[in-house]
């Protein structure tokens, strides 16, 4: 009993904590719905529907071009009005990962469009190249 409490029990809680950190939860896609209700949000505003992309770290484990292509095919599908890409688009010497140029990341977030435009700023990840 005391094996159990003090060894076996938290050995199996570490593994499955570590097997969600690093193998579950980065492998997911989600598409996540918010309503955010502004008391002096201007009237003509309602309804505005905003994509945010962050961290996409292409290159990572389970983030690769055929993630981030779907990633765009998802945003586009939602027909946001506006689209804000707030950085870590690259990943550099990750292990488990595999070096991604910027420049296909790039040509797949071109792609992104929305009639209030789409608008970017790097991330510390960013910075690397």
């Amino acid at each position: 009993m005391k094996l159990a409490k003090f060894v076996i029990l938290p050995a199996a809680l570490f593994t499955v904590l570590v097997l969600w950190a690093f193998w579950l939860e980065p492998a997911s896609l989600r598409n996540e719905t918010h309503k955010v209700q502004i008391p002096s949000w201007p009237a003509e505003c309602n309804g505005v529907r905003i994509a945010v992309l962050a961290d996409l770290h292409t290159g990572s484990p389970f983030n690769g071009i055929s993630k981030l292509e779907k990633i765009v095919l998802l945003t586009l599908s939602a027909k946001p009005d506006l689209v804000l890409l707030i950085g870590d688009y690259v990943i550099h010497g990750v292990r488990g990962g595999h070096f991604i140029p910027p420049e296909a990341s790039a040509r797949l977030l071109a792609r992104l469009a929305a009639p209030m435009g789409v608008y970017a700023v790097l991330g510390n990840h960013d910075w690397w190249f």
